[in-house]
């Protein structure tokens, strides 16, 4: 096991230099990091170290167009990355005590800010990929409603994501609910709303809702 993590630790360290075209197994190498967990099970520490690692990698990865490409089309790969989510571990984010819990939401987050806003035809194909995975949808309204999320600046995040929603392909709207559509501009337009908070992060923030509610407000009357 040291051995793997060893191997995990230097894979993640040079990441943003390898081109998987040069690995014709590397898509399935990662998904292996990828192991679901779940917030009700007992506490696996290997399985959370990797799935650290497999996020981090991912995101280094992601970052260049073709392994974006390559990315795009491993579907059992893309399914394992969306397992933070499914396992529920946004949860966890108000235990301090589970701090690489928390790591992983934070990494799987980055991940698909970067899969949003990644450009070009493959842009739009993993965008496809994040918004018609309901529980993602479901992890960013979660996100927005979350004191201790908001405190680590993860709404901000979550507020990007969605303002890149409209540059999806036309059908993902199927997979938001009106319900679920309208819940998310409450919540944003508290965040719109609040002028308690007056620093550069705040405006920011308030700057940012505003936009998704824009970009939310359509979809909700498109609907």
């Amino acid at each position: 096991m040291d051995v793997r993590k060893h191997a995990a630790r230097i894979v993640a360290h040079l990441a943003e230099d390898i081109r998987l075209a040069s690995f014709p197994h590397g898509t399935r190498c990662i998904s292996s990091l990828l192991e679901m967990i779940s917030h009700s099970e007992q506490r696996n520490y290997d399985r959370e170290f990797f799935m650290l690692q497999g996020l981090n990698i991912l995101h280094k990865l992601a970052a260049d167009e073709h392994n974006r490409r390559i990315i795009s089309s491993a579907q059992e790969l893309l399914s394992k990355a969306m397992a933070p989510v499914r396992a529920d571990l946004l949860d966890c984010i108000v235990d301090h005590q589970h701090q690489t819990l928390s790591e992983i939401v934070i990494a799987w987050l980055k991940l698909m800010s970067r899969f949003v806003t990644a450009p070009d035809e493959t842009g739009a194909k993993l965008r496809s990929q994040v918004v018609n995975n309901r529980n993602a949808i479901i992890a960013m309204k979660k996100i927005l409603g979350c004191g201790e999320c908001n405190e680590m600046n993860l709404d901000i995040e979550a507020i990007e994501i969605l303002i890149m929603l409209p540059m999806a392909p036309a059908d993902w709207s199927l997979s938001m609910s009106t319900q679920t559509i309208e819940k998310s501009i409450n919540l944003l337009v508290t965040i719109f709303t609040d002028e308690g908070n007056a620093t550069s992060i705040g405006l920011f923030r308030r700057h940012m809702a505003g936009e998704a509610l824009a970009v939310l407000s359509d979809l909700s009357e498109s609907c």
